[in-house]
C-alpha cells in the first residue's frame, strides 16, 4: 500500500532526475564480428545492464561496459542495419549501419522492405531510391520491377547528373559453405543518355574494390539479367558494391532488382 506508493514515487523521481541530469548517450563508432560488436561513445552506464542496446532492432546482450565502450554479443537473429544504446530512457543512434555477415545460402534481396542488406554511401553524390511502378522522368527507368513490385533506381533528374555516382555496398558474405558459388542480379538501363553501371567486389573489407561487371549505354526498356562465377571467391569472405554512374542528362535511370547469391544451377531468373 503505502510503502509500494512511496517507492514507487522515489523511482519515477530518481529516473526524471537522472534523465534531466545525466548526458545522453553517444555512439561515436563501432566495430565487430560474428559474435561480438564493440561500441566506442560517452554517457554509457557502468552497470551493464543499465544500456539497452539493439542491432536493427534486436536486442543485445551487454557483457561489459565502461563510460565510454560497451562490449556486446551478437544477436543470433540480427541484420544488418542501425544500432540503438538506451540509457536512463535516452536514446543514441549510429550513423552507419552495421554489417551482419550473411551465410544462410541461397540469398535473395528484392527491395521488398527496404534496403535489406545493402547500405547507402555518405562518400558519393547521392542515394539510390525504392520505387514501384515507374520512375518520374518519361523516356528512362523501367514501369515496373522484375520481382514483387519494388526495385532500386537512380533518379538521374536535377542536380544528379552528368556523371554523378552513387554507391550501393552490401554486407559481408560468407561464401566457404558454397561449392560453386554465383552472383545474379536484373538491371534495367534504358534512356537517350545512358551512364554506366558496375559491380565490385572485395576480400579485404573494403579497402580495394575489384570490377566484377560493367555495363554502358541504353540496354533497351527491358530488364536483363547476368550471372556471374564467383570461383575465385570460393572459400572467402567478401562484400560487394554497385556503382551507378549517370549520364549526360536526366535520360540515365539505372536500376537495380533480383539480387541473388548461390550455388551455380540453382539461381532463378524472375520475369516480369
Amino acid at each position: 500500500g503505502q510503502y509500494d506508493r512511496i517507492v514507487g514515487a522515489f523511482t519515477n523521481s530518481r529516473n526524471y532526475l537522472l534523465t534531466r541530469t545525466t548526458p545522453p548517450p553517444t555512439i561515436g563508432s563501432f566495430t565487430s564480428n560474428n559474435d561480438q560488436i564493440v561500441i566506442q561513445g560517452s554517457g554509457f552506464s557502468l552497470n551493464a545492464g543499465d544500456n539497452i542496446v539493439a542491432v536493427n532492432g534486436v536486442p543485445a546482450v551487454v557483457t561489459s561496459s565502461t563510460n565510454t565502450q560497451l562490449v556486446v554479443n551478437m544477436p543470433a537473429n540480427a541484420s544488418t542495419g542501425l544500432i540503438t544504446v538506451s540509457v536512463n530512457q535516452q536514446l543514441a543512434i549510429s550513423t552507419q549501419s552495421i554489417l551482419v555477415t550473411v551465410s544462410a545460402f541461397p540469398y535473395t534481396e528484392s527491395f521488398e522492405q527496404g534496403l535489406g542488406d545493402w547500405t547507402q554511401s555518405i562518400e558519393d553524390d547521392f542515394n539510390w531510391s525504392i520505387n514501384a511502378g515507374g520512375t518520374p522522368s518519361v523516356s528512362t527507368g523501367p514501369t515496373n520491377a522484375t520481382d514483387g513490385s519494388e526495385y532500386l533506381y537512380t533518379e538521374a533528374s536535377g542536380n544528379n547528373n552528368p556523371g554523378k555516382v552513387t554507391y550501393l555496398t552490401s554486407t559481408y558474405f560468407d561464401l566457404s559453405t558454397l561449392t560453386t558459388p554465383k552472383f545474379s542480379f536484373s538491371y534495367h538501363m534504358f534512356g537517350g543518355t545512358m551512364g554506366t553501371l558496375t559491380l565490385e567486389i572485395s576480400n579485404d573489407n573494403g579497402q580495394n574494390w575489384t570490377s566484377l561487371w560493367t555495363q554502358t549505354g541504353d540496354q533497351g526498356n527491358n530488364w536483363n539479367t547476368e550471372t556471374l562465377d564467383l570461383a575465385n571467391y570460393q572459400g572467402k569472405t567478401v562484400q560487394f558494391r554497385f556503382v551507378g554512374t549517370t549520364g549526360s542528362s536526366w535520360q540515365s535511370d539505372i536500376a537495380i532488382d533480383h539480387i541473388q547469391v548461390n550455388n551455380t544451377g540453382a539461381i532463378q531468373i524472375a520475369s516480369v
